[in-house]
């Protein structure tokens, strides 16, 4: 009787570190495997003169984050929040206008009980980069 039980208690604390590490990884996934395509669809090309000014959109990129973190990580966690914070490239101020070249993403998430998730990562527009 005494094997049945350590045996059930293996089970059951595999089982945890599976949906621990399931869930982890997941949510680490998203946050870092976020699409390029919503960061580049969120820099409208503006002309002024004859420069082009690169910016983000801030309401659309915060829309399509918001769509992609609500339609990812409900698989993963029932808790979580999503934090924007934007700024200009080379700076960590605030950027309170519209000329912002850079993003900050902050996810915090609740994986099971006591554990949980932190994270932030930083998107920036780059100029005079060509890739090949």
């Amino acid at each position: 009787m005494t094997n049945i039980g350590i045996a059930l208690m293996v089970m059951i604390m595999a089982f945890d570190c599976f949906s621990i590490t399931f869930r982890l990884n997941g949510i680490n996934r998203t946050l870092m495997e976020i699409p390029l395509s919503i960061f580049e669809l969120a820099v409208p090309l503006v002309r002024e003169e004859d420069e082009i000014e690169m910016k983000f959109d801030k309401e659309y990129l915060i829309d399509e984050l918001d769509n992609y973190f609500n339609h990812k990580l409900p698989f993963y966690t029932a808790n979580y929040q999503v934090n924007y914070y934007f700024t200009k490239t080379g700076s960590e101020s605030l950027c309170l206008d519209d000329s912002c070249t850079a993003i900050e993403i902050t996810l915090d998430a609740d994986i099971v009980f006591f554990t949980k998730y932190h994270k932030t990562t930083r998107y920036e527009i780059e100029e005079g980069r060509h890739g090949h």
